[in-house]
């Protein structure tokens, strides 16, 4: 039989760490980050997540450049862009359906 490594039976062994109380268990626990925190801090996808998520949905200054140029007829949209533009998003929506 082989003997297992480390101490036996009731030996004290002074390298392992005393308990703590339940008040320093909660405030080391509080400190710790959840694992999404962990993730998004080391991650630059979750980096570009939070910076996205601050700033707002749509970029107003372009939505207001487009309104003045319809309102004073500058506006020339390209019916082939359009077009184009209109059968690749229809393919996307074929795909996530499939």
């Amino acid at each position: 039989m082989v003997d297992s490594i480390g101490p036996k039976g009731s030996t004290p062994n002074a390298r392992i760490a005393p308990v703590l109380g339940a008040a320093a268990a909660a405030k080391i626990a509080s400190a710790i980050a959840t694992p999404e925190q962990q993730m998004q801090a080391a991650h630059p996808v979750g980096q570009l997540a939070q910076e996205l998520a601050a700033k707002p949905p749509v970029d107003a200054e372009r939505v207001d450049r487009f309104r003045k140029a319809i309102a004073d007829g500058s506006f020339q949209p390209d019916p082939q862009k359009v077009a184009d533009r209109l059968l690749s998003l229809r393919g996307e929506w074929i795909d996530d359906a499939a």
